[in-house]
């Protein structure tokens, strides 16, 4: 994880080469992560709306365990066999 993680506010959109903005959004929510003290600022500084997070572990713990929690259950509906 990177030393800081802004989660913006609204969903990111592409645009095209031309400039114009395509018709959908990401589709998903997105985080932007900076590493090293100069970029750290240039996020805390980019005026992007959103919830820059400093210190995931320690403010997100219930989270942190059901991401965990998630990943195991995810991790064990595909468990492989060698048996032919």
């Amino acid at each position: 994880m990177g030393q800081r993680n802004l989660v913006p506010r609204q969903r990111i959109h592409f645009h095209r080469q031309d400039g114009s903005r395509a018709a959908a959004n990401s589709g998903a929510p997105a985080c932007l992560i900076a590493f090293g003290a100069h970029n750290v600022e240039r996020l805390r500084t980019s005026g992007i709306e959103g919830y820059l997070l400093t210190n995931w572990e320690a403010q997100f713990p219930a989270i942190k365990s059901a991401l965990k929690w998630e990943a195991d259950r995810f991790q064990s509906m595909f468990k492989w066999s060698d048996a032919a």
